[in-house]
């Protein structure tokens, strides 16, 4: 009778290949909806798709946070029990940590990071290497990874410290990235390389109306957080419409030269009647990065 173990029939090969898992410091996280995954590894190598996903509607789209000032994730040790006689088995694996550190942040993006408190979100991590960390439950599809995210209240500056907001955010179970983590580098790919560190959020900005009449309006584009003009808009990016949501003819955009943000839009004879412009939908934009606010209404009489 020939000796058999099959209750030690798992494991794998162990020979260690050539090229080493050094993915580098995480730069951000993607935040995205907990359904969202990416079909393919093709698909998930291309810049489009994640374009796409920032500039998906809300309930669908994705946010990359600004670059961390610093980022320390932990775990606590793993916890085992002994028995009287030498046996030990593993009990619980350690808890995960990390805090990401934003350096003098504007107290109105803040507020925009605590708006993501308290709700559920999965997330890709960025690295300094090039790389987008998640996983793949089947070997096909990349999927984020279950985090915890949470915006803390500010820690003021001191003498010898700038003020800190700190963002607790770390994956919350370490056998998504041990079981099933893969890796993609869109910075070797051999065509179309680009690198996910230049992926960023949209940007709040709201239109304001300057003066108008039945043949130009004149508007202000500025950032919401800070008022920062925003510069470079094409007649593409732009929607007119009157009070009852018909669209309405823009023949011509032209930026200001003196004063920075400030659009004149030569329109179609516009009857008596109310208005609103804004900016289209992010996806439908031409000039790439930003989000609308609220309509700037004008009322011709």
């Amino acid at each position: 009778m020939g000796y058999e173990i099959t209750c030690n029939s798992g494991g794998a090969n162990t020979r260690l290949p050539k090229c080493k898992g050094d993915y580098g410091r995480v730069l951000f996280h993607i935040l995205v909806p907990p359904d969202f995954e990416i079909a393919d590894q093709s698909t998930a190598e291309t810049q489009s798709t994640w374009q796409d996903l920032i500039e998906d509607t809300l309930s669908d789209r994705g946010y990359p946070l600004p670059k961390y000032f610093m980022y320390s994730p932990s775990r606590e040790d793993h916890l085992y029990e002994q028995g009287h006689y030498g046996d030990k088995i593993s009990i619980k694996e350690g808890d995960p940590d990390g805090i990401a550190m934003y350096e003098n942040l504007p107290i109105c993006f803040a507020k925009k990071l605590r708006q993501f408190n308290g709700q559920e979100w999965k997330a890709y991590a960025v690295t300094e290497e090039g790389f987008i960390l998640g996983k793949s439950s089947d070997g096909t599809k990349f999927e984020p990874m279950s985090v915890f995210f949470f915006c803390e209240p500010d820690k003021p500056a001191t003498s010898e410290e700038s003020r800190k907001t700190p963002i607790r955010i770390y994956e919350t179970d370490s056998r998504e990235w041990m079981d099933y983590g893969v890796v993609i580098q869109p910075t070797a790919l051999s065509s179309s390389a680009w690198n996910p560190a230049d992926l960023e959020g949209l940007l709040d900005v709201n239109v304001t109306i300057v003066s108008s009449s039945s043949t130009e309006v004149v508007c202000d584009v500025k950032s919401t957080c800070d008022l920062t003009p925003v510069t470079s808009l094409v007649l593409a990016d732009f929607l007119l419409k009157d009070d009852a949501d018909g669209s309405e003819t823009i023949n011509s955009v032209t930026e200001s030269t003196s004063v920075d943000g400030r659009y004149t839009l030569d329109v179609s004879t516009l009857g008596a009647d109310g208005y609103v412009l804004n900016l289209k939908p992010p996806a439908s934009m031409t000039t790439e990065g930003y989000a609308g606010g609220d309509d700037a209404t004008f009322t011709v009489t």
